[in-house]
C-alpha cells in the first residue's frame, strides 16, 4: 500500500517503500513508471511525504538501530540524516512540516524538529511501537504499539489523554481528517470514536489486517488483508468493489469536493481477550 494516506486519491505520485533494497520509490500513478528511487541507510519501515509535496521522510531499521532521512523530491538529493537510538518501525510528519514523530523496537515515540534535529520524547516506555500518527490540528498525536494500546499524547505537556485497547499484533493506525475517529489494524481492524474514547465497531474480526488508509475525504478506507486490499465505505461500514469507489468518489465531488466528514454512529463496546 502507498505509505502516506494523502496520496488515496490526491497526489500524482505514489511513494512506497522496500525493506530488503533499502530504497524509496516514487511511481507515476497515471503511467505506473518508476519516477526516482531513493537509497537507503537500512531497510525502510515506513515513508511519508511532507504536507507541501517537497519533501520524503523515510524511516530505517539496520541492526539495532536506525535512521530518519529526508530528501528533496525534486532534486533528488538527500537533505538531513538523523540517527536515531532504536529500530524505526513507523513515523509521520506534523501537519504545519515542522516535526516528525518515529516509533520503534525500544517502544519510545519521538518527536524531532527537522529543521533542527532536536530530539524529544513523549510519553512513557512500551512494547514495540507499530504505528503513530498526528492529529490533524497538531496538538497530539496518537500511538498504537504491539500489545494493541493506542494512546493519546498532548505534545506540549507531555501527557496522557486518552488510552484504547485495540487487537493485538503488528498493525497501523489512520485518522479521520476531521480527527473524530480512527481505523487500527492487527488481529482484529476496529473503529474508534476518538471524542469518546470507545469502539464503534469491528469492521473485520476474522482476519489479520496489517495496513490501514482512510482517504482524505473520510468516505473510503483501504485495508491490507493477507495478500489483498479491500476497500470499505464509511461510515456504513461496507465493502466495496473499485467500480463502487468510483461512483461514490463522483457523486462526492458532485456535491462538496471539501464537505465535512460525516461521523459513524455507535454500535459496540471495546474488548481484548485474544492472545498475542
Amino acid at each position: 500500500m502507498p505509505r502516506d494516506s494523502r496520496e488515496f486519491g490526491r497526489m500524482e505520485f505514489s511513494v512506497g517503500t522496500g525493506y530488503a533494497d533499502h530504497a524509496v520509490r516514487i511511481w507515476d500513478l497515471a503511467t505506473g513508471k518508476e519516477l526516482a528511487k531513493f537509497k537507503t541507510q537500512g531497510g525502510v519501515r515506513d515513508c511519508a511525504v511532507s504536507p507541501t509535496g517537497r519533501r520524503i521522510i523515510s524511516g530505517t531499521a539496520i541492526r539495532q538501530q536506525g535512521f530518519i532521512q529526508i530528501w528533496d523530491i525534486k532534486s533528488r538529493k538527500e537533505m538531513r540524516r538523523y540517527k536515531s537510538h532504536a529500530q524505526v518501525w513507523t513515523l509521520n510528519v506534523s501537519p504545519d512540516g515542522k516535526l516528525v514523530a518515529s516509533g520503534g523496537s525500544n517502544g519510545r515515540v519521538e518527536v524531532q524538529n527537522i529543521a533542527t534535529g532536536t530530539v524529544r520524547h513523549v510519553g512513557s516506555r512500551s512494547a514495540l511501537v507499530t504505528s503513530v500518527k498526528f492529529m490533524p490540528d497538531g496538538v497530539s498525536l496518537i500511538a498504537r504499539s504491539i500489545d494493541g494500546k493506542i494512546r493519546q499524547w498532548d505534545l506540549s505537556s507531555g501527557k496522557m489523554l486518552k488510552e484504547l485497547l485495540g487487537s493485538k499484533g503488528y498493525g497501523r493506525l489512520s485518522i479521520s481528517p476531521d480527527g473524530e475517529y480512527c481505523l487500527s489494524a492487527g488481529e482484529e481492524t476496529m473503529l474508534w470514536d476518538l471524542r469518546s474514547a470507545t469502539l464503534i465497531e469491528r469492521i473485520r474480526g476474522d482476519t489479520f489486517s496489517s495496513d490501514i488508509s482512510i482517504g482524505p475525504r473520510g468516505q473510503l478506507a483501504l485495508i491490507s488483508v493477507g495478500n489483498t486490499i479491500q476497500l470499505w465505505k464509511l461510515p456504513s461500514r461496507r465493502e466495496l468493489s473499485m467500480g463502487d469507489a468510483a461512483s461514490t468518489n463522483k457523486k462526492r465531488s458532485k456535491k462538496s469536493p471539501r464537505s465535512p466528514t460525516t461521523h459513524p454512529s455507535k454500535s459496540a463496546s471495546g474488548r481484548d481477550d485474544r492472545p498475542q
